[in-house]
C-alpha cells in the first residue's frame, strides 16, 4: 500500500488514533519535568477478554492474532517513547489450543540510548490499557492511554515511594485529531512523505516481532 501511495502521490494513513491525544504529551511533560527522575523502564500493556470464536480476530485469513490487533498499539506506542532508534531485541508468540492464530504476546525494545520498553498484549487476557514509567525518584501509571474515547478525562498515578497521588489529564477527540491529520496529508507533501515512513517503520516491527517470535 505505502508503494502503491508513493507510485500515485496519495495519501496514506495508518489510524493509531491514541497517539494525536493530549494525554501523552502530559505525560511526557512529567517525565520531562525531572519530578519524577530519570527513566528506568517503559512497560506497556495493552489486551482484553475474548470475544465469540466467529470474531474476525480469530481468522488467520482475515489478517487476526494478537499481534495485529493489540501488539501493534504496544509498539506504535513504544515508538513514540522510545524515538524512532528503538530496536526489537526479543519477542514471544503465544498460541492456545483450537485457535489458528497467536493469541498473545510479549517483546522488549531497547533505543540508541539503551532506554527499554517492555511490551505485553492479548486478546485472551484480563482488561488492560496501561503505561507504566519506572523512574529514578517515582513511577507514573495510567490506564487508559491508548483507548480513551472523545471527551473522557483520563488520569495518572504517580507514585514516590509510598507517597500516592492521582492527577487528570486532559480530555481530547483523538478520532477527529486523526481525522484531521489525514487531511494534512492529502493537502501537504512533506507530512504525506512523513506518514509513509512512519508506516514502514511500524511494519517494520511487525515483521522483526514475527522473526524473532518464529511466527508461522
Amino acid at each position: 500500500m505505502v508503494e502503491l501511495a508513493m507510485e500515485r502521490n496519495l495519501a496514506l494513513h495508518e489510524d493509531y488514533m491514541f497517539v494525536f491525544h493530549n494525554q501523552l504529551e502530559a505525560i511526557n511533560d512529567i517525565v520531562r519535568s525531572g519530578e519524577i527522575g530519570d527513566v528506568r523502564l517503559y512497560r506497556i500493556t495493552f489486551g482484553f477478554p475474548r470475544r465469540d470464536a466467529r470474531d474476525f480476530r480469530y481468522n488467520k485469513a482475515l489478517g487476526g492474532g494478537a499481534l495485529l490487533d493489540a501488539g501493534g498499539y504496544t509498539l506504535k506506542y513504544a515508538t513514540t517513547l522510545l524515538g524512532m532508534s528503538g530496536k526489537l531485541v526479543a519477542a514471544t508468540a503465544n498460541y492456545l489450543p483450537d485457535f489458528e492464530v497467536d493469541m498473545y504476546g510479549s517483546a522488549t525494545m531497547v533505543n540508541d540510548e539503551g532506554v527499554v520498553a517492555q511490551l505485553a498484549f492479548g486478546m485472551d487476557n484480563d482488561y488492560k490499557c496501561d503505561v507504566e514509567i519506572w523512574c529514578s525518584k517515582g513511577t507514573l501509571t495510567s490506564s487508559r492511554v491508548l483507548t480513551a474515547p472523545t471527551g473522557f478525562v483520563p488520569t495518572c498515578t504517580i507514585k514516590k515511594n509510598q507517597e500516592y497521588e492521582t492527577r487528570d489529564l486532559p480530555a481530547d477527540d483523538a478520532f477527529l485529531k486523526s481525522i484531521q491529520r489525514f487531511g494534512l496529508c492529502v493537502k501537504d507533501d512533506a507530512i504525506r512523505k512523513e506518514n509513509y515512513e512512519l508506516i514502514e517503520h511500524q511494519e517494520a516491527l511487525v515483521e522483526k516481532f514475527r522473526a524473532l517470535s518464529k511466527m508461522d
